[in-house]
C-alpha cells in the first residue's frame, strides 16, 4: 500500500491508499466508501478485502477519504458535494494508469456517490455498488436512487424480490 494525497474536482487535497498487484495491471478501481457519520472510511473492512480480491486478480485499487474524513481536507455532506471528491480520484488513476480499463464502486454511501459521479462522466468506466434499499433519512442518504430510472435486481429477468 502506497499512501497518497489526490485533488478533488473542486481543489481539495484527499488522503488516498494505491494499491498495485507488482505487475502491469489488467484493470483499475476507485472504490468509495460508506457514509462517514455512520464511520465510513477507506479503510472499512469490506473495503479492506475487496482490495486484497482485487490485487489477487491483477487489478490496481484506488482508496480514498472523502472530505472531512481522516486526512481529508474539507467538510462531510450529504453525498452531493463528494461527488468533486470521486471525480478527483477518478482523474487520479486515469493519471496513474491510462491503459487501463477503469472501475468505479462504492458501498452504500460510496455507491450513492459513485453513481452520481458516473452521471456526469462520459469515459466509458465500468461501476459497481453494494448496498440496501431503504426508505431516505434526512441527513444520511446521499439521494433517492429510485428516480434514476434503474430497475431493482431481478426485475429484468422479470422477477420483482420483494
Amino acid at each position: 500500500m502506497t499512501a497518497a494525497t489526490l485533488r478533488s474536482d473542486d481543489g481539495l487535497a484527499l488522503e488516498a491508499a494505491i494499491d498495485e498487484p507488482g505487475r502491469p495491471p489488467v484493470a483499475a478501481v476507485v472504490v468509495c466508501h460508506p457514509h462517514p457519520r455512520m464511520g465510513g472510511t477507506m479503510d472499512a473492512p469490506l473495503l479492506l478485502a475487496l482490495r486484497d480480491a482485487l490485487v489477487a486478480r491483477s487489478w490496481a485499487v484506488l482508496r480514498f477519504n472523502f472530505r472531512g474524513v481522516g486526512a481529508s481536507e474539507g467538510e462531510a455532506s450529504d453525498g452531493i458535494a463528494e461527488v468533486a471528491d470521486a471525480r478527483g480520484a477518478l482523474a487520479e488513476a486515469r493519471r496513474r494508469w491510462p491503459d487501463a480499463p477503469l472501475a468505479l464502486a462504492g458501498w452504500s454511501f460510496g455507491a450513492a456517490v459513485a453513481v452520481r459521479a458516473e452521471a456526469g462522466d462520459h469515459d466509458h468506466h465500468e461501476q459497481g455498488g453494494a448496498g440496501e434499499e431503504h426508505e431516505p433519512r434526512a441527513g444520511m442518504v446521499a439521494h433517492d436512487a429510485r428516480h434514476l430510472g434503474r430497475r431493482r435486481l431481478g426485475q429484468e429477468r422479470g422477477h420483482d424480490r420483494r
